[in-house]
């Protein structure tokens, strides 16, 4: 257990996952905006691409803060292996590691991409 008092535990748990829901749900949406509106000019330009360098950023900002925040906040303690004891956890050593790569993941590239642009 993280913590002594398990109904702490247990409301941690939910705030998580509802913030990781939301923040996936927001992030999917951005993308598919962007996406939409980029082949929505491209049937009305020719075929030339009209999205501009804001959302080229957006887009890579969501879709890394997508996998941060589906694999860590979302996610949360189900990849944690079972034998840790933590509430919910049901998963095992290889999805712990999967979890890991792909929190990791997000994080540094959401860093990435506002480190240089």
């Amino acid at each position: 257990s993280r913590t002594a008092n398990p109904n702490q535990e247990l409301v941690e748990e939910i705030i998580q996952t509802t913030s990781g829901a939301l923040s996936v749900l927001g992030s999917f949406r951005i993308i598919y905006d962007v996406f939409k509106q980029h082949y929505a000019s491209e049937k009305s330009y020719n075929n030339k691409i009209t999205t501009d360098p804001y959302q080229r950023i957006m887009l890579g900002l969501s879709f890394f803060d997508l996998s941060h925040s589906f694999f860590d906040s979302f996610m949360g303690t189900w990849m944690t292996p079972r034998e840790t004891g933590w509430l919910m956890a049901a998963g095992n050593q290889a999805t712990c590691t999967a979890q890991g790569f792909f929190t990791s993941l997000g994080f540094m590239g959401c860093l990435v991409k506002v480190k240089f642009f």
